[in-house]
This record gives C-alpha cells, sequence and structure tokens, in this order.
C-alpha cells in the first residue's frame, strides 16, 4: 500500500506561513516583471556600455522612467480619470 503523504490532520491544518509566504509571492513577482520591463529597454538590454559604472546609468534612467509611469498612473486612479482610451492596450 502506497503512503498518502502525511497525516491527515496535518494537510487541514491552515498553514501558520501562508500570510508570509503570499506576501514573499507578490513581491517575488513585482520583481520579476520590472525586471521584464526594464530587459524592453534598448541600452539595457544590449549593454552598450562596457564598465559597470557607466551602465549603471541607464539602468537607473530606464528605472525611474517605468517608476514615473507607475506612480503616473496610480495617481490618475486616484483622482478618477484615465488617459488611456479604451481601446488602446495597457502597458503596464
Amino acid at each position: 500500500m502506497a503512503e498518502k503523504g502525511g497525516s491527515g490532520r496535518a494537510a487541514r491544518a491552515p498553514s501558520l506561513t501562508a500570510g508570509v509566504n503570499a506576501t514573499a509571492r507578490r513581491l517575488r513577482n513585482l520583481i520579476e516583471r520590472f525586471f521584464g520591463k526594464l530587459k524592453h529597454v534598448r541600452d539595457v538590454a544590449n549593454r552598450y556600455e562596457e564598465h559597470a559604472a557607466n551602465y549603471l546609468a541607464p539602468v537607473q534612467l530606464a528605472a525611474t522612467r517605468i517608476w514615473m509611469r507607475v506612480v503616473s498612473r496610480s495617481c490618475l486612479s486616484y483622482s478618477g480619470t484615465s488617459t488611456r482610451h479604451a481601446s488602446q492596450p495597457s502597458l503596464g
């Protein structure tokens, strides 16, 4: 007879770390989406600069642009107005 993978009581009990795991998953997803957006910037994706100090500038500029886009969208959503037309796809 095969094992069922543990006691039934432990499998039914709610996990004490469920909230922590959900928060960690949300943060990991947010970071992965950010790096995905960062890779769409040509200077960052192609790495035109050889030295790390010079490469950091386009990364910082791209990160600032992404952050500004997110902040401007969140401000628009709080004010109840939107500049995006219904037929335009969402970029975020």
